[in-house]
């Protein structure tokens, strides 16, 4: 593939949530088989619409002169046939600006997207016109429409954005992670003129993919998409604020056992607070001695749930030198469940475990000791 159209190709390629490239051929109409990349110069872009392909642009460049705009011809598009005329980056196209095919692509897939609008605003089924009217007004709003199982049923896809404003440990600069997509399906029947059958998901970034964790309320049939959105964002505040105030209350814990226990740290998560280690010694002195005796030594492992506080943490005793048995590598260890509600005061509760830990630690070495023998 020469160096040009390879640029303009990579461009859409890397255009994922958008375009898929496929079918690279070589100039000549009647090639079969996938040429090598060097000798391409077609290829197939399946446009995706809603979160699946809606129909594939065959884009075919001119071999001889790679520099001459590239025909652009759509499949699968359910009787929709673009304006090429009207796509600037194809009238004015600059074949050193490797943006130029993603933004004619683009503009296809735009003019689609407005035929699609178009078809609904027709649709014999009262809801779904009106539904379109309530949304001419969102940004970014994708729409599809398909047949269904049943001749006489259409499935209408909605696409809407919505403010996300959570954040993510995996992204350095903490910044906030962008847009969420609700996506609605209302199946019509065209005989009847009635909706049938909604559908719901929510695609949470950075992925964009479905989030189970976030509990949608019923999308009913009579409920129109305009209201059902005003309450998938009321209840994306709330998920916000107490996964905001989960944190918060993570910190705050960590934080205290950090200077209840300093000297004893191993290791904690210092971004969402979700564990820390302490590695905590039980010495006795014995007389004529300098150095003590260790009689008991444990590693402490807390785990903080994701829900706190609404969940208690988990606190594990590690022995440092006793296994399962003498083939195993996997260390003895015990729970200590320590009484933790919503309502308990976080200091309280280190000072508790921070009161109680020795005599636990003392406890869970009796029990493990004789295994060394």
């Amino acid at each position: 593939m020469h160096p040009i159209i390879w640029a303009q190709v990579k461009r859409v390629r890397d255009a994922t949530d958008l375009f898929e490239c496929s079918g690279f051929r070589s100039s000549g109409w009647d090639a079969g088989a996938d040429a090598p990349a060097a000798q391409a110069s077609r290829l197939t872009v399946a446009v995706r619409v809603c979160g699946r392909t809606a129909f594939n642009c065959i884009v075919a460049f001119d071999a001889a002169d790679v520099t001459f705009p590239p025909d652009l011809i759509v499949q699968g598009a359910g009787g929709f046939c673009p304006d090429l005329g009207s796509i600037k980056p194809l009238v004015e196209w600059r074949a050193q600006d490797d943006r130029s095919l993603l933004q004619a692509l683009v503009a296809v897939r735009l003019m689609f997207i407005a035929d699609q609008r178009r078809r609904m605003a027709e649709c014999p089924v009262e809801r779904i016109v009106f539904d379109v009217s309530c949304l001419s007004h969102v940004y970014d709003l994708e729409l599809l429409v398909e047949m269904g199982d049943d001749d006489h049923k259409l499935v209408c896809h909605f696409y809407l954005p919505l403010a996300y404003e959570e954040f993510f440990s995996d992204t350095d600069d903490q910044e906030p992670a962008g847009k969420a997509i609700l996506h609605v399906a209302l199946t019509a029947n065209a005989i009847t003129n009635k909706i049938e059958a909604t559908s719901r998901e929510l695609l949470t970034p950075p992925r964009l993919l479905p989030d189970s964790t976030i509990r949608l309320p019923a999308l009913g049939l009579d409920t129109l998409i305009l209201d059902y959105v005003e309450q998938v964002q009321d209840v994306l505040a709330r998920s916000r604020n107490a996964r905001f105030n989960s944190l918060a209350s993570r910190e705050m814990l960590v934080k205290c056992f950090l200077t209840e226990f300093q000297q004893f740290i191993v290791e904690y998560d210092s971004v969402d607070f979700t564990y820390l280690s302490l590695f905590i010694s039980i010495v006795s002195p014995v007389p004529n001695k300098s150095t003590p005796n260790v009689t008991a030594a444990a590693l402490v492992n807390i785990t903080i749930p994701k829900s706190f506080p609404d969940a208690p943490p988990a606190i594990m005793l590690v022995s440092p030198v006793v296994f399962k048995s003498p083939d195993s590598h996997v260390p003895e260890s015990r729970e200590w469940r320590v009484a933790f509600t919503r309502n308990t005061i976080i200091e309280d509760y280190v000072e508790f475990v921070k009161n109680n830990i020795v005599a636990q630690i003392a406890q869970f070495h009796g029990t493990v000791t004789p295994k060394l023998k």
